[in-house]
């Protein structure tokens, strides 16, 4: 399964051309995902984890990255080439970079109602993304967000309250 799961998310066309395609990428999804709780619409071009939860009614846009342990709540919108890390390079001076170890990834919770817009990238630093929250286009997420927040930029700032 999982293996049919990758090669549909890289090869099969987006869920915006063809709706019907999408039930069957639910179906591997269901099969492959940590937790699967209804309908997701992929994009094409996706490389997702097999170590994420999945929320009802939630979309993945083309080309986007995802690795786990990460959470996805309800309502939530992914758009494009996002890219969300859990893991980094150690980077002691004990010897080259290139051959240094992953560090322990760190699970990310993205809870209910968040929009991430194109590009976006989540580096490990950050753990929660609060309910309702908006993560502008091509922002660099390093640290947690609170609910309903509304952050653009690299490293990203808190521009405006949704409350």
């Amino acid at each position: 399964y999982i293996y049919i799961f990758k090669y549909m998310m890289d090869k099969c066309p987006s869920y915006l051309h063809f709706r019907k395609l999408n039930r069957v990428k639910n179906f591997f999804a269901k099969k492959c995902l940590r937790q699967w709780n209804g309908e997701i619409n992929f994009g094409t071009r996706l490389r997702i984890s097999t170590v994420i939860s999945v929320g009802y009614d939630v979309g993945i846009g083309d080309y986007s990255r995802i690795n786990g342990p990460t959470t996805l709540g309800n309502h939530v919108m992914i758009g494009p080439a996002v890219a969300i890390y859990r893991s980094n390079h150690g980077m002691g001076l004990d010897k080259p970079m290139s051959q240094q170890p992953m560090t322990k990834a760190v699970e990310l919770l993205i809870e209910d109602d968040v929009w991430l817009g194109d590009g976006v990238i989540i580096l490990p630093g950050c753990t929660k993304i609060g309910k309702g929250s908006i993560i502008g286009a091509r922002a660099v997420v390093t640290h947690d967000i609170p609910e309903y927040s509304i952050v653009v930029g690299n490293p990203c700032i808190i521009i405006k309250r949704r409350t």
